[in-house]
């Protein structure tokens, strides 16, 4: 009997984890690259990654791993035998979890994708299980950044330096890529390009069932305050629109019935706003004098007030535009990295932090 009522609590004990675990695995929204750079999570199957630095060096993000509960290293993304991980050389065999100089991360098809500067520009393909990496695209320009959908990854380059004046040269451009992920021989298809402006594409984006790009650009080469568009178009690049002028942040949030984004006005200040399935404007959430960031599941928007002034705030909205709640945020805090059900989370140094913006809701 007591054999029988033991067994039966670790049955019970099992299907209770078994539950937790499930309700766990619900994915968050991810920025996968623009303003994040090596700071990006990404998430298969409720299992978090990112890059993380070495014990020497917590400040460089060059190391793959695994995230536990808590946001903390569970374990670096090798399986090599042998591997001294942190400790093994860099140049001649690495460490299957390193990557030289990172900008991007996100997962597709049970993969990770990273941009990476290992010897040239491109991006690489993670094993979650440790195995060795792949590069699938190397690129003798900068990739500003990157998206892999459907068997296609689609890159952006920009032939020079946007941030040295010296470097800028109008007449190159900037352009979408794409190729078929497993194809390296092939041909790139061009899926948009603009000439005769100095600027790059800041984010690349599926939602739904189009392509939606953020480029930043500059009015003349030498302006000093670059503008932002947002645009859609299908996955092959026809059909290509104005989605909102001066608008973009480097990340539009999915929400029911259209986007959250920000918009830069014309006396500098910044607003958040939801647009409809348009592109029309349906109501203004936020305004402030700081680039704002905004995050969406379907019913919920977070806006982060943004890094530079302070008091720096993050606000709850509801898809309608409702105000439903706020709460104060450590100015240090890095930019929003993504959401969850729950939670929303930042870097502070080398910790990951979350905040509950369920309890800020009445």
């Amino acid at each position: 009997m007591k054999k029988r009522m033991a067994c039966l609590v670790l049955l019970t004990a099992l299907l209770l984890l078994a539950g937790c675990a499930k309700a766990a695995s619900k994915e968050g929204v991810w920025v996968a690259h623009g303003y994040l750079r090596d700071q990006c999570i990404a998430e298969i199957d409720g299992v978090r990654y990112a890059f993380i630095g070495s014990e020497e060096n917590p400040e460089q993000r060059v190391y793959l791993a695994q995230l536990d509960q808590n946001g903390e290293k569970k374990r670096l993304v090798c399986s090599k035998e042998g591997c001294a991980h942190e400790q093994q050389g860099r140049l001649a065999d690495p460490c299957h979890a390193y990557s030289a100089v990172t900008g991007g991360l996100m997962a597709a098809d049970g993969k990770l994708y990273a941009g990476s500067h290992n010897g040239e520009m491109g991006v690489v393909e993670f094993d979650p299980e440790g195995g060795p990496p792949r590069a699938v695209l190397t690129a003798p320009q900068r990739i500003s950044c990157f998206l892999v959908q459907d068997g296609w990854i689609y890159y952006a380059q920009q032939d020079q330096t946007f941030a040295e004046p010296a470097l800028r040269a109008p007449e190159n451009g900037y352009r979408m890529l794409r190729r078929r992920l497993n194809d390296d021989g092939a041909e790139p298809e061009k899926v948009y390009e603009r000439g005769g402006v100095v600027g790059y594409i800041a984010c690349a984006q599926c939602i739904g069932d189009k392509l939606v790009l953020t480029e930043v650009y500059l009015e003349d080469e030498d302006a000093q305050d670059a503008s932002m568009n947002l645009l859609r178009m299908n996955l092959d690049g026809s059909g290509g629109e104005l989605l909102a002028a001066s608008a973009g942040g480097h990340f539009a949030a999915q929400v029911e019935s259209g986007l959250a984004i920000t918009r830069k006005n014309e006396d500098g200040s910044w607003t958040a706003e939801l647009l409809d399935t348009a592109g029309a404007k349906k109501a203004e959430l936020d305004r402030s004098q700081d680039r704002m960031m905004v995050c969406g599941q379907m019913n919920t928007v977070l806006v982060d007030s943004g890094a530079q002034l302070a008091p720096r705030t993050l606000r709850v909205y509801s898809a309608a535009g409702e105000k439903l709640g706020e709460c104060a945020l450590e100015k240090q805090y890095s930019p929003l990295l993504g959401m969850d059900e729950r939670y929303a989370y930042y870097w502070d140094g080398g910790k990951l932090i979350s905040v509950d913006w369920k309890k800020l809701i009445p």
